[in-house]
């Protein structure tokens, strides 16, 4: 069974929400041994160790006890019976939410043994929008990885809401990313999600981020009609109108033209 089976993401999930008591530690203990031996998140790790703290009667803990937080703190897990050595697998089937709960040091070892495979590099740059702080490994530095870095930069944000998905943390996020490498290109600053654009921070945590500011007033110039078309649009921070580009919306605005239908799934 790998680290993302259904069965393994449904016990995964399970502990995210179930109350502290023994059904939750048998869980943690199977996943630890098991599946996620060798790369369990470390919200999972830290859930081990409280659980032993809190479990009654404080005062009579001992380490022996303690198993949970011994073998959250045990690198590598120790092998215990039954304990079957886990990887990430097969590539083909991994997601960008995969590859955010795992360390750098086993995403790096995996894309190690998977050079070449774009794919694979796209999902973990997907992944960066899921998992904001890394140690030491950079956005870029996985992006070096790739065989058409700055194409798929491209591809990655046209396709943003197939490929990403998710709520207005992840497209905030992917957009913030974007903005904050050394270079943003008008092609892809148009194809950002309008409003996570818009919300980038600038210098100040109330202005606009500057990239953005500029390509905008540019786009807009003088043409106060196409001003208060774009003021009017139908970008949105939740929903359909969340995934408005926004270059089609600049377009539209200073065109006169309808509102584009947002991007599909």
């Amino acid at each position: 069974m790998s680290d993302d089976s259904p069965p393994t993401r449904m016990a995964v999930e399970a502990i995210r929400t179930a109350p502290q008591g023994t059904d939750r530690d048998g869980l943690l203990m199977a996943l630890l041994t098991g599946p996620l031996a060798q790369s369990a998140p470390e919200w999972l790790l830290t859930t081990a160790v409280e659980s032993d703290l809190h479990r009654e009667p404080l005062p009579h803990m001992t380490t022996a006890r303690m198993d949970l937080t011994r073998v959250a703190l045990t690198d590598p897990v120790p092998a215990l019976p039954g304990r079957r050595t886990a990887s990430l697998g097969d590539p083909q089937g991994i997601g960008f939410k995969t590859l955010a709960d795992v360390d750098e040091d086993i995403l790096v070892a995996y894309l190690d043994r998977h050079t070449g495979n774009d794919t694979l590099v796209e999902e973990a740059l997907l992944s960066f929008a899921a998992r904001s702080y890394r140690k030491t490994l950079t956005f870029d530095a996985v992006l070096a990885r790739h065989s058409a870095p700055q194409q798929t930069l491209l591809d990655l944000t046209l396709h943003l809401r197939r490929r990403l998905g998710g709520g207005p943390d992840l497209r905030g996020r992917w957009a913030e990313i974007m903005l904050a490498r050394p270079k943003c290109p008008p092609e892809l600053l148009r194809l950002l999600p309008a409003w996570s654009a818009l919300m980038a921070r600038g210098p100040r945590y109330d202005t606009t981020h500057a990239v953005v500011a500029a390509y905008v007033i540019k786009a807009l110039g003088d043409n106060d009609a196409a001003w208060q078309r774009f003021a009017a649009s139908p970008m949105s921070h939740a929903g359909p109108g969340a995934w408005h580009r926004l270059g089609d919306l600049l377009d539209a605005a200073v065109e006169g033209t309808a509102w584009p239908t947002p991007p599909g799934r």
